[in-house]
């Protein structure tokens, strides 16, 4: 959880980029961020002071770049999703040249601007 949600204060959608970097920290690196860490212990350690993990070198360079970014304790530091999701997309065209690959990402992207453009419909 991002610290201005732990603290209960007022935030907006950069709490979702902190969220989703962790879970892509965790996909990355397949183990549990802050396992075994007790509710107060992550209040003091991330939270108050801000400890962060540890990004591993055998990370793609652009997400690894990018996840501590994600992280800043200022949410108007925090890159926004578009961001994130451009340097992941960097990240996966330096990893191949499999045009299946690439056209399916394409494909999905596609898809998620549709099923947007819907919900932005309904905000009107």
């Amino acid at each position: 959880m991002a610290p201005e949600v732990a603290r209960m204060e007022t935030y907006d959608t950069k709490c979702d980029v902190f969220s989703f970097s962790i879970l892509l920290w965790e996909i990355l690196a397949l183990r549990q961020a802050f396992k075994g860490m007790t509710a107060t212990t992550f209040m003091e350690k991330v939270v108050i002071e801000h400890g962060r993990l540890i990004v591993p070198k055998t990370f793609p360079p652009l997400t690894r770049l990018m996840i501590p970014e994600a992280w800043d304790p200022d949410p108007a530091k925090r890159p926004d999703m578009k961001r994130v999701a451009l340097l992941i997309r960097g990240d996966l065209n330096d990893m191949t040249t499999d045009e299946q690959i690439l056209r399916r990402t394409k494909h999905m992207r596609n898809r998620s601007n549709h099923s947007l453009s819907g919900l932005e419909d309904d905000d009107e």
